[in-house]
């Protein structure tokens, strides 16, 4: 009767010191580490708060090659409180496929990182650069986005013979194929009628187009 009254009184016991009886040695050292992580998540400094009165989300397109991702890099030297996304990034697959699946999937990826980056609260400039050669793919998104933000959208663009330039380095470099000088020459004419704010980068370093968007954006 004592052996009996021990075996039930003893787990109730173990419970209480959050120890694990009869078990392998490691199942009663991850008991023990689980009963220290959870005291030391009580002693958690409090989250820094960021309070920013309206978020700049600025979105810059371009067609391939005239220096969106290298202006932006510049920018985010220079724009206080910045997270940069670009968009390529969002589908870069091998093989590369465009159809109606990873449409979706890219403009998902897109839309769910740049609303995370809106409700974090921890950022006064999100900055996002795509090709968006149609005024349709910037509207899909922007529909998808929640939250309050100043919204700016700014159009890079070169003469050809610059463009053509900035590519054939691209190709020498390996950092694109030969059938892109096609595909960028085709976009580059849907942007001449854009509504956005036009900076001709023909002239222009990556770091003197980041300081001219700086300047309209401060």
């Amino acid at each position: 009767i004592l052996f009996s009254l021990k075996m039930k009184i003893i787990p109730y016991y173990a419970a209480a010191q959050k120890v694990v009886l009869f078990s392998p040695p490691h199942t009663e050292f991850f008991a023990r580490q689980r009963t220290f992580t959870q005291k030391k998540r009580l002693y958690k400094p409090a989250p820094k708060c960021y309070t920013f009165s309206m978020q700049n989300l600025i979105f810059i397109n371009g067609t391939m090659g005239v220096g969106k991702s290298a202006v932006c890099r510049e920018l985010k030297k220079i724009l206080p409180d910045n997270v940069f996304l670009e968009g390529d990034h969002c589908w870069d697959m091998t093989p590369f496929t465009v159809n109606e699946t990873t449409c979706r999937m890219v403009l998902g990826n897109i839309c769910a990182l740049l609303n995370g980056f809106l409700k974090s609260g921890m950022f006064e400039n999100i900055l996002f650069c795509w090709v968006m050669h149609e005024r349709g793919i910037i509207d899909e998104i922007l529909s998808q986005l929640s939250g309050d933000f100043r919204f700016h959208l700014i159009t890079l663009t070169c003469s050809e013979q610059e463009l053509l330039r900035r590519l054939h380095g691209d190709i020498a470099a390996g950092l694109r194929d030969q059938d892109v000088i096609a595909r960028s020459l085709e976009r580059a004419a849907h942007y001449k009628n854009m509504d956005s704010v036009c900076i001709d980068t023909t002239n222009l370093p990556p770091l003197s187009t980041a300081e001219r968007i700086f300047s309209l954006l401060y």
